[in-house]
């Protein structure tokens, strides 16, 4: 059953404007879906919410279809390596495929594996045929006071690389900077 009690109670709230609904299927479990929940999922979630951001695993089931069938923007992430590449080229041809009318950003950032050699961003976006619209930088030390402190990276270390890059993607993804530069970074996103 899924309907406004079930979503105020499943959720987390994390700030004034920030609420998380995470699955909580043991992962070793086969996940059975009745094939309307996503959308009346995203409905409920539509009528409380200005945003609603979903963060899908990597795959190409009928659930992420229907996800991704809704959105008005899509971001892929991905990493700068021949791997990476390869993925972003799929992904990014079955993101089109289910979601013609999203604003597709492509982001290459996220923790660095030394296990895979890392390409220059020129060749990864000569081979994705297009340019990224973001590069995250890795940052191990914003990331760990970000870890300590219990708070979001951008609070936890506002001036580092990673904010500012963050910072930046949020503008590209809302649409337009609101030029109010006080408070803090999630307390800009505000009801559009």
């Amino acid at each position: 059953r899924i309907d406004s009690l079930f979503i105020e109670r499943a959720m987390e709230k994390i700030g004034e404007r920030l609420f998380v609904l995470g699955a909580e299927e043991p992962l070793q479990d086969e996940m059975v879906l009745d094939p309307s929940a996503p959308d009346i999922l995203l409905h409920e979630l539509r009528q409380k919410f200005d945003w609603v951001v979903v963060d899908l695993p990597r795959g190409a089931t009928l659930t992420q279809r229907q996800v991704l069938a809704a959105a008005t923007h899509v971001v892929l992430v991905c990493e700068l390596s021949l791997a990476g590449m390869r993925d972003a080229i799929r992904m990014q041809a079955f993101a089109q495929e289910c979601a013609p009318q999203a604003k597709l950003l492509l982001l290459a950032g996220g923790a660095e594996d030394g296990r895979r050699p890392k390409i220059s961003r020129a060749d990864f976006e000569r081979g994705l045929g297009r340019k990224l619209d973001h590069v995250i930088p890795h940052d191990a030390k914003a990331a760990a006071a970000s870890a300590n402190a219990g708070k979001p990276l951008p609070v936890a270390a506002r001036s580092s690389k990673v904010a500012i890059a963050l910072r930046r993607f949020a503008v590209d993804l809302v649409g337009a900077d609101t030029g109010r530069r006080t408070g803090r970074f999630w307390q800009r996103w505000k009801k559009g």
